[in-house]
């Protein structure tokens, strides 16, 4: 338990590792962005400034829609659904839902398209079960276990749906900006480290100096404020 001694009891283990993991996973609230001031990547002073550029607001749903009644693209995501997956609370598997006849997955395509237009997502599709699996070091360190959500799967096929279609629109504009690798379609951690060497060499080459600095954010993914997450996308 954190700053106290290790509980072995069943309801004493929950209680440690709800706590911990709760606590983790709220961050404290960040101040909010102003749109009328200067945010902190467009300051040319900065080392490092860049621009968000982002279509009109009014092309943004009419395209996006259109993206996500692309039936074909829809059939493709259903076959890469991954096999030997665990299942979530509602005990679906990938499997079931991709080998299921065509008209079901024509009606699961209808069904989606319903919800986005009505701006709904079933509650039971956002429920899931959390394990934890533990990385490395101390097993009484909960800081060294990984939480793993295992989602419903017509709550991740839905989440998914609308993550190609956006991805889609996001790059067909270019509003990420050019450094970003990650996550990325036809972008890689290889590409950054090929940057880096060419750095390196080119500065070995030129007798020049180079400085390097190197971040790791501890426990990156849930820390993120969702206030801070949800104010810019609004300003993409």
């Amino acid at each position: 338990h954190p700053n106290a001694p290790p509980r072995t009891d069943p309801a004493g283990v929950l209680h440690a590792t709800t706590t911990f993991f709760t606590t983790q996973l709220n961050p404290s609230a960040s101040p909010p962005i102003s749109h009328n001031s200067s945010l902190p990547w467009t300051i040319s002073s900065n080392p490092d400034p860049m621009s968000l550029h982002s279509p009109p607001a009014s092309h943004h749903n009419t395209e996006v829609t259109h993206l996500l009644q692309d039936y074909i693209t829809f059939k493709s995501q259903i076959r890469n659904l991954k096999s030997g997956k665990a299942t979530g609370p509602d005990g679906l598997a990938n499997e079931t839902l991709k080998w299921a006849p065509d008209h079901l997955h024509s009606l699961t395509f209808s069904l989606l398209q319903l919800l986005w237009k009505t701006q709904h997502t079933p509650s039971h599709w956002m429920q899931s079960i959390t394990t934890l699996l533990y990385k490395k070091g101390d097993i009484t360190d909960l800081s060294n276990y990984r939480p793993i959500a295992m989602a419903n799967t017509l709550g991740k096929l839905w989440t998914g749906y609308i993550c190609r279609a956006v991805n889609r629109f996001t790059e067909r504009h270019h509003i990420l900006s050019t450094t970003q690798e990650g996550f990325r379609a036809d972008k890689n951690c290889h590409r950054q480290l090929r940057n880096l060497i060419n750095s390196i060499e080119d500065a070995q080459l030129n007798h020049k100096n180079i400085f390097l600095l190197y971040i790791d954010l501890v426990s990156a993914f849930n820390t993120v404020n969702h206030t801070r997450l949800n104010q810019i996308l609004q300003l993409l």
